[in-house]
């Protein structure tokens, strides 16, 4: 940058984007950040199903076996 007027063109240049730039790179994180938290709810919704669907499992092989012992008397 030899000349002067090239170094306030690209300043001013800077200036007018500053706003779109801070916006863009604002929504970036702010995604991130979002898809973060989502990822966290989804793996401790998962956790808590896992657990209900043994817990499910468990009481309907119960069943199955009472019935099973139920029929041979």
């Amino acid at each position: 940058m030899r000349h002067a007027q090239t170094l306030f063109a690209i300043e001013d240049a800077f200036q007018a984007r500053k706003h779109e730039l801070v916006s863009v790179i604002k929504a970036r994180w702010r995604g991130q950040r979002q898809r973060k938290i989502y990822l966290r709810e989804r793996a401790a919704v998962i956790f808590v199903q896992k657990f209900a669907r043994r817990w499910i499992a468990q009481r309907a092989y119960k069943r199955r076996k009472h019935a099973v012992k139920v029929i041979r008397t």
